[in-house]
């Protein structure tokens, strides 16, 4: 994972370990209902933010869980990240928000006649 990180990066190894624990500290928020939406946000800002080290490792050939597929990598990692993307906040974003929040109700309004009469015309005097 090291070399998922540009050379010119410092303390390579201390901010894989740093993001192992904070993806690990998330996926233990999706369990805690009050967490969950804040996890799903954290999960999502991860997703966007780490895909360009994606991008880095495929266009520099760079070995990955024993494969080095380099720019083919894209063509399944992009459309793979936006399905989970889409996932994380349908099920915790999206979910958070609609489950949390009161729900607005209408006012009552008059029923509508079920025919218009027509208006009277007033007659002369």
């Amino acid at each position: 994972m090291v070399q998922m990180l540009p050379p010119w990066v410092p303390e390579r190894l201390l901010l894989v370990h740093a993001s192992g624990i904070l993806e690990f500290a998330i996926a233990l928020g999706f369990f805690v209902p009050k967490l969950r939406r804040v996890s799903g946000l954290a999960a999502a800002a991860v997703l966007v933010v780490f895909f360009p080290l994606n991008i880095y490792a495929a266009l520099h050939h760079i070995p990955m869980g024993g494969h080095a597929w380099g720019p083919v990598y894209l063509l399944i990692r992009a459309p793979l990240q936006a399905l989970i993307l889409g996932w994380v906040y349908w099920f915790t974003i999206r979910m958070a928000l609609h489950s949390g929040l009161p729900r607005r109700s209408t006012p009552s309004l008059p029923a509508a006649p079920l025919h218009r009469s027509k208006p009277r015309l007033k007659s002369a005097p």
